[in-house]
């Protein structure tokens, strides 16, 4: 029964994406790239986004689907997740050079539903996404033996693991009975806490490089928008004030900018840039390929 809900779990993913869709962005560290999922062909693959000449290139097609990318902190790796046409997941490194060419791709989980990989602020391991007994669970994954060190098993659906800056902790999203928040999962203790509160949904957090904000999307409004919190304080903000779903944001690495995905006209989902000090917003779709303007 539960293998048959992540099938279909799987399914509805895939079914969301819409041809022309760029989705899941992440910064590379020095700021001027982001590397995103997209189905600029029809297919779902990876993408470049050059900030500065305002560009979007591909960056790979594999052939299959492949995902929700994110760099590791050195800004020459990426993992992402790869599903095969048996709705099969694992997870993979790929190298990146200075010019945006990608090579040496390698899996480094078995599957068969691994999703959404987090690299860790040091670059030794990898959170991510897996099926457990009763929900979707949490996995650590070790890269210098590439073997799973530590799984949290839950009641609950817990997805999109993220990481605070100093590595000391895990933030994730979890589906429970009484609603869906935001936590924090310390790796020492394994205290879990959570980081938000109240009407929601609220989820996929990301906080911000000095761990002073969290920012996060939420359903309370009654429209998908993107919220920021002081962690210090407990006081929110809504970052985003329009018509349509706005959700996975992530800060840049000097915390002046969000980055994350609107879905426009109910239809084309595109990356924006939003300045969070002046409100100056940037666009980025399928339109910015070259020979597409």
């Amino acid at each position: 029964m539960f293998l048959a809900t992540i099938v279909l779990f799987f399914a509805a993913a895939l079914a969301a994406a819409e041809p022309g869709d760029l989705k899941h962005p992440d910064w590379h560290p020095n700021g001027k790239l982001l590397v995103a999922e997209g189905s600029c062909a029809g297919s779902i693959d990876l993408y470049l986004v050059d900030l500065e000449s305002r560009t979007v290139r591909p960056l790979w097609d594999g052939k299959l689907t492949e995902g929700y990318p994110r760099w590791f902190p050195d800004g020459k790796r990426i993992a992402f997740h790869q599903i095969d046409d048996k709705r099969n997941s694992r997870i993979l490194v790929a190298d990146i050079s200075p010019s945006g060419d990608i090579s040496g791709i390698r899996p480094v989980s078995e599957g068969p539903f691994d999703i959404e990989p987090a690299p860790s602020p040091d670059g030794t391991r990898i959170a991510y996404t897996q099926p457990g007994d009763n929900g979707l669970d949490l996995a650590l994954l070790d890269l210098s033996s590439e073997r799973v060190t530590r799984v949290w098993k839950t009641e609950f659906a817990e997805n999109f693991p993220a990481w605070l800056p100093n590595g000391d902790a895990i933030i994730f999203y979890a589906r429970k009975p009484d609603g869906t928040q935001v936590y924090q999962r310390d790796l020492e203790s394994d205290q879990v806490s959570s980081l938000t509160e109240g009407e929601g949904p609220n989820m996929v957090g990301n906080v911000s490089p000095d761990g002073r904000r969290l920012a996060f999307s939420s359903e309370r409004d009654g429209d998908r928008e993107i919220y920021m919190r002081n962690l210090e304080s407990g006081e929110e903000k809504r970052q985003t004030m329009r018509a349509g779903r706005d959700g996975y944001p992530k800060f840049s690495p000097d915390g002046r900018w969000l980055a994350y995905h609107s879905v426009i006209d109910e239809r084309i989902t595109v990356i924006r840039l939003l300045n969070l000090r002046s409100g100056e917003l940037s666009d980025f779709s399928c339109q910015d390929l070259p020979g597409d303007h």
